[in-house]
């Protein structure tokens, strides 16, 4: 569309938010980066706009239709993946080198003492669980550390818990 007037080539997209955009790059001269749904298509398009020399804007196109569906498809898991923990007899958490937790997820699940009354994260395993089971969970946890392991199985009881080293940090979870 060189030398073409937009507004004239594309009338339908008076007043919308691309032609508020593309008045704001060429009045204020600011680059701006934005997505669109094409309705026409039902694509998506990230849009970045550039001002130019004589009171243009460039445009630049990038088609994120994969992307978006990918992000709403994790988003859509991961939000049946929790509505299925929170109803399960499951916890999960994450623990750092020191067996601190940083993350926890559906703590009651795990009887965690005063679940609800103090956060988890940052406290230790001996603070959180337990008496009956931090020690022995504590174990396995520095045994995965020590050697490296991906994964360690420990029961007490009714609780089963499952150690898979990630990265820097551990999930379990405790059933």
């Amino acid at each position: 569309m060189i030398g073409k007037n937009f507004w004239e080539r594309f009338p339908e997209q008076v007043g919308t938010p691309t032609d508020i955009s593309y008045r704001r790059t060429m009045s204020h001269k600011e680059s701006l980066r934005f997505e669109y749904l094409d309705p026409k298509s039902e694509r998506w398009f990230e849009i970045a706009s550039y001002p130019s020399t004589n009171d243009g804007v460039s445009v630049f196109f990038r088609d994120i239709t994969s992307r978006r569906l990918n992000g709403e498809a994790l988003r859509l898991s991961e939000e049946r993946f929790r509505v299925a923990l929170k109803q399960s007899p499951i916890a999960v958490f994450n623990l750092d080198k020191e067996l601190h937790l940083t993350w926890i997820y559906n703590a009651q699940a795990a009887l965690v003492p005063d679940s609800t009354a103090e956060p988890a994260a940052g406290r230790t395993v001996i603070d959180v669980f337990p008496a009956s089971s931090s020690a022995r969970i504590e174990a396995v946890a520095l045994e995965v550390l020590r050697s490296g392991t991906g994964i360690a199985f420990l029961s007490l009881g009714q609780y089963r818990y499952r150690f898979s080293r990630l990265r820097r940090d551990y999930r379990t979870a405790a059933r």
